[in-house]
C-alpha cells in the first residue's frame, strides 16, 4: 500500500499543480474550488473522481455522482473521467480503476436536470409519481396557457374549480369575485396576466422557498420597506462615497444648486434613522455636506466633476452625447431618492398600490397553481418539478446512497438546486462544488450567486486556481489590468468576494500583445460606427490570416486558420454587421446559435405544406407547394403560363401525403415526403447541411405536439407556425474552416485562438412601466396600471426597475470578463464607441494613452476568394513569401474564372449553385454530388476490388456526401470503381499507394506579389524522380468543360512547380469507363513563368471584374440554365 502509496504521489505531483493537487486530495466534508478561466477545472474534477476511487477502499463509482450544468460538459467529464482511470489503473496496478474505467457509462456523471429523472425513475413508488412520468414538453406549456388566459378574459370559475386542489377553490372564488380583478385583466389583457403566471412558476420556483401560497398571503410591513430602502442605498454607498472623494479633493467652496435632494435626504432620515450612515455618505457623493459650489464655481470644476465620475465606473451611469457624466449621475441618483422616499412613505393601509399589488400577486397565485397542478396530475413534470421532487426523494432518513457529489458550474446554481446538494450534504454526502462567481452569466436562468458565496463562507476547506493555461501572459495582463479596475468594489453587490487576477502558466512574453480595432474617424452616426469598426476588424482577420498568424495546438506552433478565429458579440443584435463587414472581403464565416430558423425558407416551405395537410386546399398553397426545392424545383422565375400546371402538381404532393398525415400524424408525411434525399439537389450546396439540420429541427417540433395532442395535421400546423412566430433558435451548424460568429454566452466553456470581443453590451436598463417577476417583490404592476387604476406613481415597479437594472449592469461586467478570456493567442477588442459601458472600462483601466498605443491602422485590403481551400490531411507547405499577400484563390476559382468569368461571378461572388443543364447531362450517371462521393471513396479506398464496399461502410459518411448515398447512379459507380480496380490503371493507383502517395494533399503557397495559391490534390507522390500528381473525374469524354479540368491540373502544377523547383508529372484520370477502358489524360507541361503572370492578371480581375462572360462557351455550357447572359 505505502508502494502505492508513493507512485500515486508522483502521478499527483506530475500532473496537477499545487492548488489544484490540494483540491483533488481534499479530505473536508465541504471543498470550494474557486477556479478562474482556463484553470484546469475539468482536469482537477476529473482528477478527483480518480483520487477518492484510487483511495477508498469499497468506494463504488455509483456512489460518486458529478453533476454539471449541459451535456456537453457531462460527455466530456466522462470521458476525461475514463481515460484516468484506464491510466492510473494501469500506472498502479490496480485493476478496480481500470473496471472502473469501463463502467464508467454506468456512473451518475450528467446534468443535474438528468440526474434528478435517473433518480426518480429508479425510485418510482417513493416519487408518488405516474409510472410514464416525463418533462413537460413545450406545446402542453402553450396550450394550458392559451387556455389560462381564456379563463381570465372570461373570469370562468368553473375552468379553475375544475384544475385547482379542492383547498384552493375558495381562494378562487374570493379572487375573481373581486372588482379590482376585473379591472386588472382589462388594463393589463389577459394573455400578459397568463404569461406573468408561467414566469413566476419558473423564476420564483427556481427559488426553491416561494411557492403560489406566499403570493396569495403576500403581506408588507414598514419594517419589509426598510429592508428594500436600506438595500437598494447599500448597493450606491461605495460609489457615492468615491464621488465624493473627488468632488471634496477639488476643494471648491461655492455653493453647489441643492434644488430638492437635500429634503429627499430628509424625509429618508425621518423614517429610518439606522440609516444615518448610509445617507451621509449619499450627501458626501452629491456634495452637499461642507462643500458648497454656486453655479460660477460649478462650472469652473464641470469637467473635473464629470471627470471623477467617469473615472468610477459606474454600472449604470452611461452618458450620452449631450450630458456629462456627472450631470447623468446626478439625475440617476434623484431617480433613486425620489423612489425611495417614495417606498418611506408608501400607504400599507391596503389601498392604492398596496391593494392592486396584492390582488395581482393572488391572481398569479391562481394561475401559477393551476398550471403545477395541471403538470403534476397528467405525469408532466418541469425541470424544477424533477429537482425538487428528487430533493424530496434525498430528504429522507438515513445515509446518503451517494459518498461524494461533485457539482461543476456552481455559479450558475439556482435555489431548487442548492436545495438538492443541501439534501446531500444533510445525509452524509461530501460536497465538492467547482465554480467561478466572476463567470456568472445566467440570470435569466435565475441562477443565484449569493448561493455560492454562502457555501465559500461554510466550506471548511477552500482553494483558489489562479494558474491560467489557456491564454498568453500578453493576454492575461490586459484582463487583469481591466478587471481588477472594472471589479475594484465585488464582482456583485450579492457577494463578498473580491477580484482574484489570474496567474500565467510562463513568463514568456514573445507572444504578440492584445490589440484594439476602431472606426473610421469619418464615421458618424451609432450604424456607421459599428459598421466602421466591424470593417476594421474583417480588414485586419485578413491581413492575419494571409500573413499566416501563428497560433499554437497540442502539436506546436502553426499558420493559422479561418477556424481559429472567433467573434464573440454580447446580442445577436451585432450579427448582421460582423457578417456584412467579413461578408464584403469574402472572409468565410458562421453564424453560431442562429436564430434564423423561422426566416428560413425551409422553415416557411415546410409550415406552408403542413398547413395544406391541414386542410389550407388553397391554389396558393398548393402554389407554394410546387415552387418550393424541397417538394419541386427551385425556380427563379415564375411565368404567368406555368400558375396552373404548378398549382396542380403542387396539389397532387398534398393529395399523395394527406392519407398518411391523416393516419399517423403531420411527421410520418415528412418522413415518407423526405427519406429519398433526391430533392437536396435542388439546394445549394452550402445550404445543405443547415436545410437537413432545420428540417429534422422542424420535424421533432411536430413529433412533439403529436405525442401529446394527437396526429391532427390542422393543430399541428397551428403549433409550427406559433413556435415560428416565438423564433425557435436554429440548430448550431459546425462551421469547417470559417471564422465563428457567435455571442458570448453559445462561447463559455470554449476557447479560440485569436479572438475578437465586440465591445457593444446590450443596455436595456429598467423600465417601470411593465409587469414584471421579482425574486423581492414578487408580481408587480405596472406604472402605468398603478397611476390609471390608483391615481399614485407606482413606486414599487420602479424600485423593482432599480434592482433589475444594477443586477444587469453588474452582469454585464462578468459577461465582458467571460469573453475576454475566450482568447487563448491573441485577443482584439473592437470597439465601436468607447463610451459603451465596456469599452469605458477599458479606457478606465488602461488610460487614453494606453487605448491609442494598442490601436492599429488597417489599410485597405482586397477581398479573400470565396471558396478558397484551406486543405485536409497534413499541414500546407508554405514556400517564402517576397511581399505582402494581396489575393488568395483556390483551383477550382481559378479554372471556373479562365473557363467563364460570368460563371465564376456566379458561384464565387454571388454565392449561387448552378444548376447543370444541356444534352450531356442525359448520358447516364454523374453530377457534383456523385463526383464529390467517388472523391470521398478514393481518398480511404486501398484500391482492392473486393473492399470498394467497405470503404463507404467502416466509418460515419460525412453531411456532405450523404445527398449521393441516395443517388440512383451509386450503383453504376460502384462499378465503375471496381472496373477501375481491375484495370492497368487502377494497379497504377495501387503502386502510388504502396510508395507513399498521399491523397487529399492540401498546400499553400505564396508566389510573386504575395499572391497565395491554395488547394487540395487528389493524389500527389513526392518521387525521387519527379513529382507526382493525378486528379479524378467522373464526368462523360464530351463534357464540354474538359478545358476547365485542364487548369486546375496546371494550377496544382504550378503550386508543386514553385514548392519543389521540379517540373511534376501531371495527369487526370477518368473514373467512368469509356467502351470498358479508363482513360488517363496527360497534361503537358506549360511555360510555368508565362502561367504565373497569368495566373496574376486572373487574381486583379477576380478581385474587382469585369466578369463578362465567354460567349464561345454558352452552347455547351453546363450551367446555361441558370445564367441571366
Amino acid at each position: 500500500m505505502r508502494g502505492i502509496d508513493g507512485r500515486l504521489r508522483e502521478i499527483l505531483e506530475a500532473n496537477y499543480s499545487p492548488d489544484q493537487l490540494r483540491a483533488v486530495t481534499s479530505t473536508g466534508p465541504v471543498t470550494v474550488v474557486k477556479a478562474g478561466a482556463g484553470t484546469g477545472k475539468t482536469h482537477t474534477l476529473s482528477g478527483r473522481v480518480a483520487y477518492l476511487m484510487a483511495t477508498q477502499e469499497g468506494l463504488e463509482l455509483d456512489q460518486v455522482a458529478v453533476l454539471t450544468f449541459t451535456e456537453k460538459a457531462a460527455q466530456e467529464m466522462g470521458e476525461r473521467i475514463r481515460d484516468i482511470l484506464l491510466h492510473w489503473g494501469r500506472e498502479l496496478k490496480m485493476p478496480r480503476l481500470e473496471e472502473a474505467s469501463r463502467r464508467v457509462g454506468e456512473a451518475y456523471i450528467s446534468t443535474i436536470h438528468s440526474f434528478a429523472l435517473r433518480l426518480i425513475r429508479e425510485n418510482p413508488a417513493e416519487a408518488k409519481l405516474p409510472v410514464d412520468a416525463s418533462v413537460a414538453p413545450r406545446c402542453s406549456t402553450d396550450e394550458f396557457r392559451a387556455e389560462l388566459a381564456m379563463a381570465f378574459d372570461e373570469m370562468d370559475l368553473r375552468w379553475f374549480t375544475s384544475r385547482l386542489p379542492q383547498d384552493w377553490v375558495p381562494l378562487a372564488q374570493e379572487a375573481l369575485s373581486s372588482g379590482w380583478a376585473v379591472e386588472m385583466v382589462n388594463r393589463m389583457g389577459p394573455e400578459e396576466l397568463a404569461g406573468l403566471c408561467l414566469e413566476a412558476s419558473d423564476t420564483l420556483g427556481a427559488t426553491g422557498r416561494l411557492g403560489p401560497k406566499d403570493l396569495w398571503d403576500l403581506t408588507v410591513t414598514r419594517e419589509d420597506l426598510k429592508r428594500l430602502v436600506r438595500d437598494l442605498l447599500g448597493t450606491m454607498r461605495d460609489w457615492l462615497h468615491q464621488v465624493g472623494q473627488a468632488i471634496h479633493h477639488l476643494g471648491s467652496v461655492a455653493d453647489l444648486p441643492k434644488g430638492e435632494l437635500p429634503q429627499l435626504l430628509e424625509e429618508i432620515r425621518r423614517e429610518d434613522p439606522a440609516l444615518e450612515e448610509l445617507l451621509e455618505a449619499v450627501e458626501m457623493g452629491l456634495g452637499l455636506q461642507e462643500v458648497n459650489l454656486n453655479k460660477t464655481g460649478y462650472r469652473s470644476v464641470k469637467e473635473e466633476l464629470h471627470q471623477a465620475v467617469e473615472e468610477m465606473g459606474l454600472p449604470w451611469v452611461v452618458p450620452s452625447d449631450k450630458n456629462g457624466p456627472f450631470s447623468v449621475f446626478k439625475k440617476k441618483v434623484k431617480e433613486r431618492l425620489s423612489t425611495l422616499t417614495g417606498l418611506c412613505h408608501l400607504d400599507l393601509s391596503g389601498q392604492g398600490e398596496v391593494r392592486l399589488w396584492r390582488e395581482l400577486n393572488r391572481l398569479v397565485a391562481l394561475g401559477w397553481q393551476a398550471f403545477d397542478h395541471m403538470r403534476l396530475s397528467s405525469g408532466q413534470l418541469s425541470f424544477q418539478d424533477l429537482i425538487s421532487t428528487a430533493c424530496g426523494l434525498l430528504e429522507g432518513e438515513g445515509p446518503s446512497p451517494f459518498k461524494h457529489v461533485l457539482i461543476d458550474e456552481f455559479q450558475d446554481t439556482d435555489g431548487v438546486q442548492f436545495r438538492l446538494a443541501e439534501a446531500l450534504m444533510r445525509r452524509g454526502a461530501h460536497l465538492f462544488v467547482v465554480g467561478d462567481l466572476k463567470q456568472s452569466i445566467y440570470r435569466f436562468r435565475n441562477a443565484d450567486l449569493s448561493l455560492f458565496d454562502k457555501v465559500i463562507r461554510l466550506a471548511p476547506v477552500v482553494v483558489s486556481l489562479a494558474e491560467s493555461r489557456r491564454s498568453t501572459p500578453q493576454v492575461i495582463d490586459l484582463v487583469n489590468r481591466i478587471f481588477g479596475s472594472a471589479f475594484a468594489h465585488g464582482i456583485d453587490p450579492s457577494t463578498s468576494e473580491e477580484y482574484e487576477p489570474l496567474r500565467p502558466l510562463t513568463e514568456d512574453r514573445s507572444d504578440p500583445l492584445p490589440v484594439v480595432v476602431t472606426p473610421d474617424e469619418g464615421a458618424q452616426s451609432k450604424g456607421e460606427v459599428l459598421r466602421s469598426a466591424c470593417a476594421s476588424l474583417a480588414k485586419e482577420f485578413l491581413r492575419m490570416h494571409r500573413e499566416g498568424h501563428p497560433v499554437r495546438d497540442r502539436e506546436g506552433t502553426r499558420p493559422c486558420r479561418w477556424s481559429d478565429f472567433a467573434v464573440l458579440v454580447p446580442t445577436r443584435g451585432s450579427y448582421q454587421a460582423v457578417s456584412a463587414a467579413l461578408e464584403d472581403l469574402n472572409i468565410p464565416h458562421a453564424l453560431c446559435s442562429s436564430m434564423d430558423f423561422a426566416s428560413r425558407f425551409e422553415s416557411r416551405d415546410l409550415e406552408a405544406l403542413v398547413a395544406a395537410l391541414g386542410g389550407d386546399r388553397s391554389p396558393l398553397g398548393a402554389l407554394k407547394v410546387a415552387m418550393s426545392p424541397l417538394f419541386g424545383q427551385r425556380m427563379y422565375h415564375l411565368r404567368q403560363s406555368e400558375v396552373g400546371s404548378l398549382a396542380k402538381a403542387g396539389g397532387e404532393v398534398i393529395s399523395s401525403l394527406s392519407p398518411i398525415s391523416d393516419a399517423a400524424g403531420a411527421s410520418w408525411a415528412l418522413d415518407h415526403l423526405f427519406k429519398p434525399l433526391h430533392w437536396l439537389s435542388n439546394v445549394r450546396g452550402q445550404d445543405r447541411t443547415r436545410v437537413l439540420l432545420n428540417l429534422r429541427h422542424a420535424r421533432e417540433l411536430l413529433m412533439e405536439y403529436e405525442a401529446h395532442m394527437g396526429p391532427g395535421a390542422q393543430g399541428a400546423g397551428e403549433y409550427l407556425t406559433q413556435a415560428l412566430g416565438n423564433r425557435v433558435e436554429e440548430p448550431e451548424i459546425p462551421p469547417d474552416d470559417a471564422v465563428r460568429v457567435m455571442t458570448v454566452h453559445a462561447a463559455k466553456g470554449l476557447e479560440f485562438p485569436i479572438t475578437a470581443v465586440l465591445l457593444k453590451p446590450s443596455q436595456r436598463g429598467g423600465n417601470g412601466d411593465r409587469y414584471r417577476i421579482s425574486r423581492r417583490l414578487l408580481a408587480v404592476p405596472s406604472s402605468s396600471l398603478v397611476e390609471d387604476a390608483a391615481g399614485e406613481e407606482g413606486v414599487l415597479a420602479k424600485a423593482s426597475s432599480l434592482l433589475e437594472e444594477s443586477a444587469e449592469a453588474w452582469e454585464s461586467l462578468r459577461l465582458f470578463y467571460v469573453a475576454c478570456t475566450r482568447a487563448r493567442d491573441r485577443l482584439i477588442l473592437v470597439m465601436p464607441d468607447g463610451k459603451d459601458r465596456w469599452g469605458q472600462e477599458v479606457t478606465r483601466a488602461l488610460g487614453e494613452d494606453a487605448v491609442r498605443s494598442l490601436r492599429i491602422e488597417t489599410p485597405p485590403q482586397a477581398p479573400v476568394e470565396r471558396g478558397a481551400e484551406s486543405g485536409i490531411g497534413t499541414q500546407p507547405v508554405d514556400a517564402p513569401s517576397r511581399a505582402p499577400a494581396l489575393v488568395q484563390m483556390s483551383a477550382t476559382s481559378y479554372s471556373l474564372f479562365k473557363f467563364c468569368p460570368a460563371a465564376y461571378r456566379m458561384t464565387f461572388r454571388q454565392g449561387l449553385d448552378p444548376k447543370w443543364g444541356g444534352d450531356f447531362v442525359h448520358r447516364g450517371p454523374g453530377g457534383a454530388d456523385l463526383g464529390t462521393l467517388a472523391h470521398w471513396i478514393m481518398s480511404r479506398w486501398d484500391g482492392d476490388p473486393d473492399t470498394i464496399r467497405g470503404a463507404i461502410l467502416r466509418e460515419e459518411v460525412p453531411q456532405e456526401v450523404l445527398m449521393a448515398l441516395e443517388d440512383p447512379g451509386l450503383p453504376e459507380l460502384m462499378g465503375w470503381l471496381r472496373d477501375f480496380a481491375r484495370s492497368p490503371l487502377g494497379e497504377r493507383f495501387r503502386d502510388l499507394l504502396r510508395r507513399g502517395a498521399g491523397r487529399e494533399v492540401p498546400f499553400r503557397v505564396t508566389i510573386q506579389g504575395g499572391f497565395r495559391m491554395v488547394g487540395a490534390m487528389d493524389l500527389y507522390l513526392d518521387d525521387p524522380s519527379g513529382p507526382v500528381i493525378r486528379d479524378y473525374k467522373i464526368t462523360h469524354q464530351d463534357n464540354p468543360i474538359q478545358e476547365l479540368y485542364r487548369h486546375q491540373m496546371l494550377f496544382y502544377g504550378l503550386a508543386v512547380r514553385r514548392i519543389t523547383r521540379r517540373d511534376p508529372d501531371m495527369a487526370i484520370w477518368r473514373l467512368r469507363p469509356q467502351e470498358g477502358s479508363f482513360e488517363e489524360i496527360p497534361v503537358e507541361t506549360p511555360d510555368w513563368d508565362r502561367m504565373e503572370e497569368e495566373l496574376l492578371q486572373v487574381a486583379r480581375k477576380a478581385a474587382s471584374g469585369p466578369f463578362d462572360g465567354n460567349p464561345g462557351r454558352c452552347p455547351g455550357c453546363p450551367w446555361k440554365m441558370s445564367c441571366a447572359r
